[in-house]
């Protein structure tokens, strides 16, 4: 099974700088109603794979942006971490303050946060339960912040290889994949996958395991 995670296209808003709490309020209600910008990607092909979506806006229209009429399903689970701010205050203060000290309130369980860190991993392993119920590849779309902790709810299953550590920062659009370890060839510098081995151990595995599917 292969798995790619898929991170919306950019939101078509600008961020305040500076905002009271009021303000930060408005701008995440604002970021969450607001469209995305348009987008040169080709269409990757959706053909034997299963699309799951965010229910929010940005990652539907994603969704439908990169996969056109293609039936795709959507769920709270792969919904954004809500952020709320940090404090009450009439007073002017740079964004990325309200960004950090609400994620810092959500690690260490702060009512002031709708979801808590442990609620949010719970909501991951059921997001992960779901993916592995589809029993065949999937494409998941869902937001940055969300996507990491998903990310180490798959780092920390055994017999899963991911493409790519889990960085402080997603970019819009990045693909993260997903496989079963089982699926990669091993012993070589780029652990490629048996289904297009890119190198000579790869080859012969792959070959070694048709043969004995043959011989089976």
């Amino acid at each position: 099974m292969k798995v790619i995670l898929i991170r919306h296209a950019e939101v078509d808003m600008k961020w305040p700088k500076t905002c009271n709490s009021s303000e930060y309020e408005e701008a995440c209600q604002k970021y969450n109603e607001a469209d995305i910008k348009p987008m040169q990607e080709k269409q990757p092909k959706a053909d034997g794979y299963v699309i799951l979506t965010s229910s929010e806006k940005r990652a539907k229209q994603t969704a439908r942006m990169l996969f056109g009429d293609s039936t795709f399903h959507e769920t709270d689970l792969l919904s954004e971490v809500p952020i709320a701010p940090f404090t009450d205050t009439d007073r002017k203060l740079p964004r990325w303050m309200f960004d950090v000290l609400g994620r810092l309130q959500w690690i260490v369980g702060s009512s002031r946060q709708p979801e808590s860190r442990s609620e949010t991993r719970e909501r991951a392993r059921k997001a992960a339960a779901l993916i592995d119920r589809q029993d065949c590849d999937c494409v998941v779309i869902s937001h940055g912040f969300f996507l990491r902790v998903l990310l180490r709810e798959y780092s920390g299953r055994k017999g899963y290889t991911i493409s790519r550590g889990t960085a402080f920062s997603i970019p819009p659009l990045s693909r993260i994949r997903i496989t079963m370890t089982k699926d990669h060839c091993g012993n070589c510098a780029h652990n490629c996958l048996l289904e297009n081995p890119g190198c000579d151990i790869g080859k012969m595995k792959a070959q070694n395991r048709e043969a004995g599917d043959h011989n089976g």
